[in-house]
This record gives structure tokens, C-alpha cells and sequence, in this order.
């Protein structure tokens, strides 16, 4: 297993930013990636739902997965680089919130809520509801993107609820404009969880 923190500063340096950690705040490469895709669900569509952004990621998505299956995954506009797959998947998720200081802030100046505090009260079962067909805020959890060694692309796992049994899941390839925007370019759907095999004894 690659120590992630150490890869992660690899990533960095090759990408001519030594300096910088991805722990450090909201500008570092990962972190930056992060909070646009947090933004472009924020912003996307015509729900008018409130985002919240818990600070656990979904670490369901990838267990299906090896870099071949990956690559062959049904991508919307193909599938990212080898190395890139590699390293997404040889990597444990990270949270968001508790690898860039300065997400956080960054969410509160959008008004968008954030933590897994905030999460729990939206996400409450009522005992006196037989079935809560929604919750009150759309639900996204995301792992810390994995940047690519020129800096220029990325993968991150999102999972998004808008009640207990309306969750999608999605592995997103992204791409860094010219502006230094990282737009979402490919994804595939998350893998349906093999429920043949035994649990171990």
C-alpha cells in the first residue's frame, strides 16, 4: 500500500509546486479540484435543494474495482490515463473537509453546510414516519480528488443522496482549463456492490 500523503507530495512536485501539501488549504491542486465539484453540484441544475457536504467520503465505490476494470468501465467520454487509474486506486479516500483548511470556509461563504453533524440532522429517521421518501437537503460525499503528475488531470469518488434510497455514485475525470477551473470531462457510474460472495467467517 503507497503512502498517500507521500504520493500526494510526489503529485505535487511534479506538477512544479513543491511547496505546497495537501493539507495546506483550498489552493493546492486536490483541494482546488474538490471545491469546483462541490460548486458545480451547488450550481448545476434546477434543484433547488440545499447542498450539504459531509466530511466522510463513500469509500463503497472503488472496492469493485481493478485498474483494468476501471479503464473498460462504461466512461461517457473515455477513460482517464493508466497511471492516474492507478494511483486512485492504490490510494485509501481522504475527506475533503479534514485534508483542505480552507474548503470549509469557502462552503460557509456560499452557504453551503458542511460536516457530518450537519449531515446526521438532515438525514434523521423520524420513528413517528413509516418511510422518509427524501431528505431535506441533497447529501454529497466526496473523496479528496487524485491529481495526476502533470497537474492537469484528476479522480475523485462523489456519492450523492437525496433520500435514504435515492443515492448515485459516480467516479468523475476531471480537467484543469486554462482559467484553472477543473471541469468534469468523463465519468462512470459506481460498480453495484457484489452481494454473491460470503462474508468472511
Amino acid at each position: 500500500m503507497w503512502n498517500r500523503a507521500g504520493f500526494a507530495a510526489l503529485l505535487l512536485v511534479a506538477a512544479g509546486a513543491p511547496s505546497l501539501a495537501l493539507c495546506a488549504d483550498a489552493q493546492t491542486p486536490a483541494c482546488a479540484a474538490a471545491l469546483d465539484v462541490i460548486m458545480g453540484f451547488a450550481k448545476g441544475g434546477k434543484n433547488q435543494t440545499p447542498l450539504i457536504v459531509a466530511s466522510t467520503p463513500d469509500t463503497s465505490e472503488t472496492k469493485s474495482y481493478t485498474t483494468e476494470t476501471l479503464l473498460q468501465a462504461d466512461w461517457s467520454a473515455g477513460p482517464p490515463a493508466q497511471p492516474l487509474a492507478d494511483a486512485f486506486l492504490s490510494l485509501p479516500a481522504q475527506s475533503v473537509i479534514d485534508s483542505c483548511a480552507g474548503v470549509q470556509a469557502e462552503l460557509a461563504k456560499a452557504k453551503i453546510s458542511s460536516g457530518d453533524d450537519a449531515v446526521a440532522r438532515v438525514t434523521a429517521v423520524d420513528p413517528d414516519i413509516v418511510a422518509l421518501p427524501s431528505y431535506g437537503a441533497r447529501v454529497l460525499s466526496l473523496s479528496l480528488p487524485i491529481v495526476g503528475a502533470d497537474g492537469h488531470d484528476a479522480l475523485v469518488q462523489e456519492s450523492l443522496c437525496e433520500g435514504p434510497n435515492a443515492c448515485t455514485g459516480a467516479i468523475l475525470l476531471l480537467l484543469k482549463d486554462k482559467a484553472g477551473r477543473w471541469k468534469e470531462v468523463s465519468n462512470t457510474l459506481s460498480p453495484t456492490p457484489d452481494t454473491t460472495q460470503a462474508p468472511p467467517s
